[in-house]
């Protein structure tokens, strides 16, 4: 007699659990549309447009569209192609990717509800944190939250005691660049250009030069500035394709060695003078500086704090990336362009022709108007960080955007990414005229923007701190340039090339 036996065959088990998970799959989706569309209603929201992706929710095909213009060097120019290719007029839209939806933005309100009315709305994604952790140890700019807070607190007033830039300092670092300038030859200024930033960048940060320009020290410090370059290029792999950050690469972790090594020595020297000052102290006598040298020194005003080591070493390295990194791109962009632009020259020697052949203080430098308009314009075509992004860390709302107007606020869920893109917001033709894309610093003679809609630096809390800074360096190594060389001829042809890593810069080099 056969016995028959019931229930399921390993086979048919599994078959009922994928056909459970797929079901329980679906009903996820369904609950959370139905909870995103009733909370739009309630808060009066409406979706914005979406972008007409050819292949449907993949958006595959557009995506590879974006990766051939980085390859390009047009990226950033690319980015402007998503508002335009939505509609007229469209400045917020959905962007969908393998099923995933972003928002995009270049919409002046809605970028100063994430970086200052709405700030704590928002969060940095988890890729830049863990790139930042990993490589510099956290720091300013890789940190969130309360983490962010403290790191901000510790840096403002190191800043704040800044009292106007050192163009001794500087001077001293253009000597060297200029001995590395022969005349009369093609010489490629983006290759000398992020050495002389990191020149200046370690003496105000460590007290003491990498000596990158300096003969007698360029070894180390070109050792240092080679490692500092690596990693720099390795973060902005792991920011942008963050599973390639699990492969194993010696070279990185060699790289953060010798930086940390480099960095290391300085703060440990920090520190002991802190201690030495402490000591040298007594009753009646607190002003006692115990012998420190009267020269501002950033890390000493940061090791005044109680600080560890290794906290010290990762706001240096953060505040190294955009003191080396910003004022570099910006000085190749700005040199690019006066290769080719023979009028924005003969106005600037024009404009600092009064000096003779004397190095400008820094107030004469905030006198030159022509000067600055050339900044901005710079700074207005080529933001530095031209794209950015941000992941809502609960549900929120941005202003407007939303509906067939763009007039209605749009609602964002808790763990949905925005992307704000400085480069294509300053490039609408609705803002800066018909002429937006060209370059034309007359134009700030009678420019009369909102704060919004100029963000070369940020905006709200997160606003970087060194901006004034970079501005001056930009200005100061321009006008010396301009002084010490009668001519400025370009070696390359063709149109501007956006290379762009953890900063925009001069794809083809700057020869000239």
């Amino acid at each position: 007699m056969t016995i028959a036996h019931g229930g399921l065959n390993g086979s048919g088990f599994l078959r009922h659990v994928l056909i459970t998970l797929v079901i329980l799959f679906v009903v996820s989706k369904v609950r959370s549309w139905y909870i995103h569309r009733r909370r739009c209603s309630s808060n009066g929201c409406l979706p914005p447009p979406a972008y007409p992706h050819r292949d449907g929710i993949l958006g595959l095909r557009h995506l590879r569209s974006l990766i051939k213009a980085r390859r390009e060097k047009r990226l950033p120019t690319a980015f402007s192609s998503i508002f335009t290719d939505t509609g007229a007029n469209v400045h917020t839209v959905t962007y969908s990717t393998l099923g995933s939806k972003t928002y995009w933005t270049i919409d002046a309100d809605n970028i100063k509800a994430v970086l200052s009315s709405k700030f704590n709305d928002w969060g940095l994604p988890q890729a830049r944190i863990a790139a930042f952790a990993a490589c510099w140890g956290g720091g300013i700019f890789g940190a969130d939250g309360a983490e962010w807070e403290h790191s901000r607190a510790m840096l403002r007033p190191s800043f704040n005691r800044r009292q106007g830039q050192d163009t001794e300092l500087l001077e001293k670092h253009i000597q060297n660049l200029l001995t590395r300038i022969p005349h009369g030859k093609t010489v490629d200024l983006a290759e000398l250009i992020p050495l002389l930033t990191m020149d200046i960048a370690t003496e105000l940060l460590f007290g003491e030069s990498a000596g990158c320009l300096d003969p007698a020290k360029s070894v180390q410090g070109m050792e240092f500035t080679s490692a500092f370059n690596y990693v720099m290029q390795k973060m902005s792999v792991q920011v942008s394709f963050p599973l390639l950050a699990n492969i194993p690469d010696r070279r990185l972790k060699s790289s953060v060695k010798c930086i940390n090594d480099f960095t290391d020595a300085f703060v440990t020297r920090a520190l002991c003078l802190r201690d030495k000052i402490s000591k040298a102290k007594t009753p009646g006598n607190e002003d006692n500086e115990g012998g420190r040298s009267k020269k501002y020194v950033f890390l000493d005003e940061l090791a005044k704090g109680d600080y560890s080591p290794m906290r010290l070493r990762a706001e240096l390295l953060s505040v190294m990336v955009a003191g080396r990194d910003t004022t570099a791109s910006l000085l190749s962009i700005i040199w690019w362009h006066l290769a080719r632009r023979p009028d924005i020259v003969r106005k600037l020697r024009k404009e600092i022709a009064p000096l003779e052949s004397k190095p400008p203080s820094s107030n004469e430098l905030k006198s030159m108007t022509y000067l600055r308009n050339v900044i901005n314009e710079v700074l207005r075509l080529y933001p530095i960080n031209p794209i950015n992004s941000r992941v809502a860390v609960r549900d929120t709302t941005l202003p407007r955007g939303g509906g067939k107007d763009g007039l209605s606020p749009v609602f964002i869920g808790k763990g949905q990414r925005l992307i704000f893109s400085s480069s294509a917001l300053h490039r609408r033709k609705d803002i800066y005229g018909q002429d937006a894309m060209q370059l034309r610093p007359e134009r700030w003679d009678t420019l009369r923007q909102s704060t919004w809609e100029y963000i070369p630096f940020g905006g709200g809390p997160r606003v970087c701190i060194g901006q004034q800074l970079a501005q001056t360096e930009a200005a100061y190594t321009t006008v010396r340039l301009l002084q010490e060389f009668e001519r400025v001829e370009p070696r390359s042809e063709g149109p501007f090339q956006e290379g762009f890593a953890m900063a925009l810069s001069s794809g083809d080099g700057c020869r000239g």
